[in-house]
């Protein structure tokens, strides 16, 4: 008897070991059949298998877990509001704002007034100074300082609860549906074109991090991640943002099999296509060598990264960059440039519609994907319509990130509406509009994040919106009318001088800038050789939009009360060094 035992341990043994060979050459053979992006070794390939294998059974479970919150939304929303107020039965902004004892939704919207950040400026300033349990149990993992994209930079608590919730309810979904909606996105081993810049960050006397929350190279894990983007870290270690386009276009350049190009938002891969023309000379030229700034060295650039960089380029790849010479000079777009990329990633709504329509000029025949919709203060819904049936991006409110709550756009102007004018998002009407109001795990109550958005269908019992506009933004009155911000963006958008520049400015300059017109700066993306020839056809097409977009102000035009737009060129770089000055000045007006 135990001689047999042990002759069939032998056995297991044997079967095991054969087994577990078996499983690797199907591993291996898996890996070996896929597309690879061109730096990958066996060991960034592997990594990338694994961890994508990983993530698409995660995502597939994460979106299917949204679509069941969704189906059950007022439940799940009540309850989520539930646990934020039992919170706040501890912290300094419950006791001050009656909040003990409040459990119940009605209570909630009964009792609290509708906010706006300054509501809490006291209660961040005593955060600043280190007291705990303020606006939510403890402290926060940092103040995160909002991007100025859709407003004024303010701070916000931010806890470690939010990055949580937005990798697993919103990355995580989001990889769902690229898996579904596209195909290759996240199984074949191509890597992706990152875009994404160093941010500053201050500590403060009591240990507080104050800073931009958002996802770049100096969050923890972003190094863990190299093996599945396109450039090394040294690229992502380089401060100056012209210098860093031109690491992360030389290295999106190399990549023939890139898969995917991914930035928060849709300007921003307008810049790095505006690097890849602006010196595609150079770049073909550090292609052919091997060698990044063959011929200069930027002054801010320490040797070390440069080194890093030639290291990773893995030295000179000539049919490469005879490729991609023949391709930029030809213009060609990205599809061509990248012929298995699979889809865009970024945001192309609200702001970023006039830089979206560009961009797609600027990709062929590759799609974008809007995935989040998300705000310093946390994730607010995700995007499951990859397909755009309602012609625009939109995004599922995620019922278990935040409460929400919509007010009638008709109070967007007011200061302090009645506090039970919004109404749980549960019984949002399709076809209107409403500013968002948010209850958020940072400890914010009823909080005008300052968004309008449009719900274009409803989701189970959560609404899916379409982000519009900010609130209170609108061009300066020449005559009395107001023209929000998002009718002059459609307007830009609409107009053909969208596709030949890089941004347009509204400037109010009183006693320099003369007429009662809109005075519209522009920067110019390189194509118009002279643009005394489209001045007159680009100001008279972009008036004819913004008469076609606002009735007011086509009316004040007809009466000759307001004159034609005027446009001014500015130099290539202008809005680049604009965005430095103003980025350093918030910064530290934001600081002690």
């Amino acid at each position: 008897f135990r001689s047999r035992v042990v002759v069939m341990r032998q056995h297991v043994a044997t079967l095991t070991k054969w087994g577990i060979r078996g499983f690797v050459g199907c591993v291996l053979y898996d890996v070996s059949s896929r597309e690879w992006s061109v730096r990958h070794t066996w060991e960034t390939a592997l990594k990338q298998y694994a961890l994508y294998a990983l993530m698409r059974i995660a995502g597939r479970r994460q979106l299917q877990q949204l679509i069941s919150d969704a189906e059950n939304g007022e439940e799940v929303q009540r309850s989520l509001l539930a646990e934020f107020l039992q919170r706040h039965q501890d912290t300094l902004y419950g006791q001050s704002h009656g909040l003990q004892g409040v459990v119940t939704l009605d209570i909630f919207r009964r009792t609290h007034p509708i906010t706006h950040h300054g509501h809490y400026a006291d209660y961040i300033k005593k955060i600043r100074e280190g007291q705990q349990n303020v606006l939510a149990p403890g402290r926060p993992q940092m103040l995160a300082m909002t991007s100025g994209t859709s407003g004024s930079p303010k701070l916000v608590p931010h806890t470690e609860e939010v990055s949580k919730i937005f990798f697993q309810r919103g990355v995580i979904a989001a990889i769902g549906v690229l898996d579904e909606a596209f195909p290759g996105s996240v199984n074949e081993l191509q890597r992706s074109a990152k875009l994404t810049f160093r941010t500053e960050k201050r500590e403060l006397e009591n240990g507080l991090a104050v800073g931009s929350n958002s996802a770049n190279p100096s969050t923890r894990g972003f190094k863990s991640m190299l093996f599945a983007y396109a450039s090394p870290m040294a690229a992502y270690d380089l401060y100056g943002e012209q210098d860093a386009l031109y690491a992360h276009a030389l290295f999106a350049l190399k990549d023939k099999n890139l898969g995917i190009m991914e930035a928060n938002f849709a300007p921003l891969l307008c810049m790095l296509f505006d690097a890849m023309k602006e010196n595609k000379r150079h770049l073909v030229q550090d292609l052919r060598n091997g060698h990044i700034w063959d011929r200069h060295l930027p002054e801010n650039v320490p040797q070390a990264d440069r080194a890093a960089i030639d290291a990773a380029l893995g030295g000179p790849d000539g049919p490469r960059s005879r490729e991609v010479e023949k391709l930029l000079k030809s213009g060609a777009t990205a599809s061509e440039l990248w012929p298995n990329l699979r889809v865009v990633m970024a945001t192309d709504g609200g702001s970023f519609q006039a830089s979206a329509r560009r961009l797609k000029e600027l990709l062929g025949d590759v799609e974008i994907y809007s995935p989040f919709y998300a705000a310093t203060e946390g994730l607010l819904g995700i995007n499951i319509f990859p397909q755009r049936p309602f012609g625009v991006s939109t995004y599922l409110l995620d019922p278990n990130s935040m409460f929400f709550e919509l007010l009638p756009v008709s109070y967007r102007t007011v200061e302090n509406p009645p506090a039970d004018a919004p109404i749980p998002a549960w019984d949002a009407q399709v076809g209107e509009a409403y500013e968002i109001i948010v209850t958020t795990r940072g400890g914010f109550c009823r909080y005008r994040l300052g968004d309008i958005v449009r719900v274009m269908a409803m989701f189970g019992k959560m609404p899916v919106v379409a982000v519009e506009e900010r609130a209170l933004h609108f061009l300066p009155s020449l005559h009395g009318e107001r023209v929000a911000e998002a009718v002059f963006l459609k307007a830009l958008a609409e107009a053909p001088i969208s596709k030949r520049i890089r941004g347009a400015a509204v400037v109010e300059e009183p006693g320099k800038l003369s007429g009662a017109r809109y005075h519209i700066f522009v920067e110019p993306d390189g194509t118009m050789k002279k643009t005394s020839d489209f001045q007159a056809d680009d100001e008279r097409s972009l008036d004819e939009a913004l008469c076609n977009e606002h009735e007011v102000y086509a009316s004040f035009r007809r009466k000759g009360a307001i004159q034609s737009i005027q446009l001014h060129y500015v130099q290539a770089g202008t809005f680049a060094t604009l965005r430095h000055v103003l980025a350093n000045k918030e910064v530290a007006g934001d600081f002690p």
